[in-house]
């Protein structure tokens, strides 16, 4: 009996609803929930806060998987008296799917139960409620901790804000609404996909944040879980809103002793045609044309049978060649692959290859470059600074280039 509640406190809760659910239905309403590993990760720098007694607050609980982490946490040296009184007191959190909200009770009570403090009354004095935690009668004050797993699909917003305009992760404006509805002091653990740490697009978003608290850590995860391709990070934010920047936050990215970057070397662009979106131009001349399918990666290429007659920028060879959909890489295996292009005329190149051109404009400099970024400092580089599948330039930029092939 007590190992099938611990079945169910670790994962078998979760693993029940995707197999009830559709991977659709689920991405839909933004339900991923928080494997072990990761809510104890999330969970682990708050031990002395919990253990002097802080109220956790949840505002999305989803089936509890972070509350969980928190039971976890509580002093071994507590007695399940003390463990009931702080889980019943001290702990709250909502979900807007009452069943969800209702799971999420049941499960913090059967980890009393297995603890050996639960009784009859414990259930009704958990108090994760059902309902919209954002809402505008929803009350935050007294929180000393706010965990937060927040939906990642993307999401329309509803007027343009000072960090974005358009369709955004609901990541986002998620989180910075919880944090305009914290107190001064409060503590908040958020776990984010990666495009909000090391997106381009989103260091507004980092800015905005900044002025709302402090960064305190940023702790970079990987893969949320087996079943979910998302790379994300846990952000640990101090609510501080007393100074319009605060100098002593941490870098989103892990800061680097200056060596030689890529950007000191050459010129980094993305590809400029666009497939279903560029026709061709008949006032313009033929001319070689470049996509994935027709550069193999890792070679080098000469010449291209395909052309096109497109009135946009040309690159001239010659110059390295990567694909932009790059994932993290796993084992050791490099992350880049790039191709050298050394044919002769002004090129088209499509928008899913990125274009790496030295300065010297020479053949034996982009073979080196190509080089340089297969190695593993390189891998590693990248699979700190970007989890992202999708490459930016900002990043590749940045690449250190050193003489150490």
């Amino acid at each position: 009996m007590v190992r099938d509640a611990k079945l169910h406190l670790d994962g078998q809760a979760s693993a029940v609803f995707r197999e009830s659910t559709t991977v659709r239905d689920r991405r839909n309403a933004g339900t991923f929930f928080t494997g072990s590993t990761l809510r104890a990760r999330t969970v682990r720098p708050y031990r002395r806060r919990i253990a002097g007694g802080a109220r956790v607050f949840d505002p999305a609980c989803g089936i509890g998987d972070l509350m969980l982490a928190v039971a976890d946490a509580l002093p071994r040296s507590w007695t399940p008296t003390q463990r009931a009184r702080y889980l019943t007191s001290c702990v709250s959190g909502g979900d807007q799917l009452d069943l969800l909200a209702r799971v999420a009770a049941r499960r913090l009570a059967l980890w009393l139960a297995v603890d050996g403090s639960s009784d009859d009354s414990d259930l009704t004095n958990i108090t994760f409620n059902a309902g919209d935690a954002f809402a505008e009668n929803a009350n935050w004050s007294g929180q000393d901790i706010v965990l937060i797993n927040p939906p990642y699909t993307l999401q329309a917003l509803d007027r343009p804000t000072s960090w974005a305009s358009g369709t955004v992760t609901a990541a986002a404006p998620f989180v910075m609404s919880a944090l305009e509805r914290c107190d001064d002091g409060t503590r908040v653990a958020a776990i984010l996909p990666d495009v909000l740490r090391s997106g381009t697009r989103y260091e507004k978003w980092r800015r905005a944040i900044e002025r709302q608290a402090r960064v305190a850590a940023i702790d970079v995860y990987g893969q949320f879980d087996r079943w979910t391709n998302v790379d994300v990070f846990v952000a640990h934010l101090e609510i501080a809103r007393s100074r319009s920047r605060h100098p002593e936050s941490r870098r989103w990215q892990r800061e680097y002793e200056r060596s030689k970057v890529l950007a000191d070397i050459a010129t980094v662009a993305v590809g400029d045609l666009v497939p279903h979106r560029h026709d061709e131009d008949e006032q313009a001349v033929a001319s070689p044309f470049l996509r994935p399918h027709n550069v193999p990666a890792g070679e080098v290429v000469d010449s291209v049978s395909e052309t096109f007659r497109f009135a946009g920028r040309l690159h001239q060879p010659p110059f390295v060649l990567i694909r932009r959909t790059s994932a993290p890489s796993k084992g050791d295996n490099p992350r880049l692959n790039p191709s050298v292009y050394v044919g002769s005329e002004p090129t088209v190149v499509e928008n899913h290859l990125i274009v790496i051109r030295p300065a010297s404009g020479s053949v034996a400099e982009c073979k080196r470059i190509a080089k340089s970024l297969r190695q593993p400092r390189v891998t590693a580089w990248l699979n700190e600074r970007l989890r992202l599948r999708h490459l930016t330039v900002a990043a590749l930029r940045q690449v250190p280039i050193g003489s150490d092939e």
